[in-house]
């Protein structure tokens, strides 16, 4: 595995094996800490969706867009929220 990554593997217990669930502190943008109030995450590398309490979310995007004013985030019809963005946004962090 570690041929076909970059930097360090780190491995972690799980919570639930259903979900692959981690245990979740410490969140950070680039070096801006941000405060959440989850303290688990589920992880999988196929989803295009990701779910977060909204007073997270919200507090994520103030961060977000603060230090990287090109994203934009908006509503879909489903009520969802959403974001373009590629590998080059994201490049200084």
């Amino acid at each position: 595995m570690q041929a076909h990554s970059q930097g360090s593997i780190i491995w972690h217990d799980l919570f639930d094996t259903n979900y692959w669930t981690l245990p979740m502190s410490d969140v950070s943008y680039g070096q801006v800490p941000i405060p959440v109030k989850v303290d688990q995450l589920i992880v999988d590398t196929g989803t295009s969706l990701t779910l977060i309490p909204s007073q997270d979310f919200a507090r994520l995007v103030a961060i977000i867009t603060q230090e990287n004013p090109k994203l934009d985030f908006y509503k879909l019809k489903n009520g969802l929220s959403a974001s373009m963005c590629s590998r080059e946004d994201f490049a200084q962090f």
